[in-house]
């Protein structure tokens, strides 16, 4: 499950922290998740359409959160709550 997986949860709040494109070295440092890791759980966020990848002319790559990933980030936040409170 993606949403359990590690990473996921930095991922997202790094990102929907951000108002604009965040830069790969930038959410790297931010997440301090192994660089592999942080790779696959990307390409996930992506195939589910949680983040979008933007590939500049000078071959850096940013990455912002969409619609739908805000969406799930608050879901997975209440839930959270949820069970804390419980």
């Amino acid at each position: 499950m993606l949403v359990a997986e590690v990473g996921t949860l930095e991922i997202l709040r790094e990102l929907d922290n951000t108002k604009e494109f965040l830069r790969f070295h930038e959410l790297r440092k931010r997440c301090k998740i192994p660089q592999n890791t942080l790779v696959r759980r990307l390409k996930q966020l992506e195939e589910y359409k949680l983040i979008e990848r933007k590939l500049n002319l000078d071959r850096t790559v940013d990455y912002k959160i969409t619609q739908k990933g805000k969406e799930v980030y608050q879901l997975l936040l209440r839930i959270n709550k949820l069970i804390m409170h419980s």
